[in-house]
């Protein structure tokens, strides 16, 4: 299959081509990107690449198999819809949409063509492992997912094209809630498996001059469970901790290590990175290509995480109407508000 990268920053460069490279029988052969120094570096990487200054150029001259998108966050929606009305499948970068009507959009164009969004910190093995035990019922039922993502400053894009996109919402379409709370709102869903209800939420502006919120809490309540998730850009130290803590035991991921508590007895396990050792993770991406082909390959699992993507977005949007409810437990199918956060 011949894939193309629509936009070629940091995560292109670094996360998924080094992924796909492993992959013999998917190759990128285009590209998408109109900064000229990341033009260059596509083609200084991917020799004989062919590079386009539009996805309509693209999809005009070179029609390829799949696209991996990698743009920020502001253009994934056009691109998405552009790709799958040509019938070409497409793999996107969280967060998918930043709005409710570019979602609709996109599951209206995904009856043409596979969507699938890029939920990789489910992928990491820590991550795996906790889910692989959950699914056992090793801790019995699941009744409370937590997670901490704590940073000491938002990671910056490449230095040649809109390095501070993060912290632009007319880029980003908003702060760290849209940045890492995606990721934590995913692995809580992977998790859990449940359908989110309602959402509560208090977010700040610690660090002067930001426009977007840095630091965040937010509650989520599930059919039968609940997820509480604390994320900070203003946080003196870098780390990722959770729990999940089932009626029978508890497991805890302390960032390189989890641990299972069960019985009166606790086991661990050190894998060999921290979940927060760096910002590119270019082998938790293979898993996120073997999950897009499952989808590919098999009709009955179409789906699955583009449905995923849109309770990500109803829980984002819900987070900052409950904020400027005064923290209230909104619906998550309820949204629309302002998404500014005043210190």
């Amino acid at each position: 299959m011949r894939g193309a990268f629509i936009g070629f920053g940091n995560v292109a460069e670094t996360t998924h081509l080094p992924a796909w490279r492993q992959v013999g029988d998917m190759k990128m052969v285009s590209v998408v990107e109109t900064a000229p120094a990341r033009r260059e570096a596509a083609l200084r990487l991917l020799p004989g690449v062919k590079v386009y200054d539009s996805v309509a150029a693209l999809l005009e001259a070179d029609r390829p198999d799949f696209v991996d998108v990698c743009t920020p966050p502001s253009f994934h929606a056009e691109a998405v819809c552009a790709a799958a009305q040509a019938g070409v499948a497409v793999m996107c970068e969280k967060p998918l949409a930043l709005t409710r009507e570019q979602m609709a959009s996109i599951r209206e164009s995904s009856q043409k063509a596979l969507v699938y969004p890029i939920h990789n910190w489910k992928f990491s093995p820590q991550l795996i492992w906790v889910r692989q035990q959950v699914e056992k019922g090793v801790i019995g039922e699941p009744l409370l997912f937590t997670w901490r993502t704590l940073r000491i400053a938002s990671d910056k894009g490449t230095k040649d094209s809109s390095p501070d996109w993060r912290t632009r919402p007319e880029i980003a379409g908003g702060g760290i809630v849209f940045d890492h709370g995606w990721h934590a709102f995913s692995m809580a869903l992977g998790v859990l498996k449940q359908k989110p209800s309602r959402v509560s939420a208090r977010m700040r502006t610690v660090r002067e001059g930001l426009p977007v919120e840095d630091t965040a809490s937010l509650r989520i309540e599930f059919e039968r469970a609940d997820a509480q998730v604390f994320l900070s850009w203003a946080a003196g130290v870098r780390r990722s901790e959770g729990e999940v803590v089932g009626r029978d035991g508890v497991l805890r991921v302390d960032d390189q290590q989890v641990t299972l508590s069960l019985g009166g007895t606790i086991r661990g396990r050190t894998f060999p990175e921290a979940l927060s050792a760096r910002s590119q993770h270019p082998d938790w991406f293979l898993p996120v290509i073997e999950d897009f082909i499952a989808e590919l390959q098999n009709p009955a699992r179409r789906g699955q995480a583009l449905a995923e993507a849109e309770h990500c977005l109803a829980i984002a949007l819900g987070a900052y109407t409950s904020h400027h409810h005064g923290g209230d437990a909104i619906p998550v199918a309820d949204t629309g508000c302002d998404r500014s956060v005043a210190g």
